[in-house]
């Protein structure tokens, strides 16, 4: 992929930081804000709240939630799952499962 730029938010039970990156400053890694307890309304809240019109979200999480959105956003969903499979199918989007290797 070859984004014009990425939007990343960081959201635990409320969105904790946004950070926008151009196509040529994509970072390696981002410092992490939050963890514990998992909403996912808030994200989109949050993205309505920036007014930004994503191509597409990408949501990385354990899917140890059932707090979606109780509207279908106008762009595509992927939920990239680790750490546990999910049985069920959220209202929108795909899932996605990561493996994660023990240590």
């Amino acid at each position: 992929m070859k984004p014009e730029s990425v939007v990343a938010i960081q959201c635990d039970i409320e969105a904790r930081r946004v950070d926008r990156f151009s196509a040529f400053d994509l970072p390696d890694k981002l410092e992490i804000e939050g963890g514990g307890g998992t909403m996912f309304s808030p994200m989109f809240e949050e993205i309505s709240r920036q007014s930004l019109e994503p191509r597409c979200l990408i949501y990385n999480t354990g899917m140890f939630c059932d707090d979606f959105s109780k509207e279908h956003p106008d762009y595509p969903v992927l939920w990239t799952s680790y750490g546990r499979e999910y049985s069920e199918k959220p209202p929108l989007g795909k899932v996605i499962e990561i493996a994660c290797g023990t240590r």
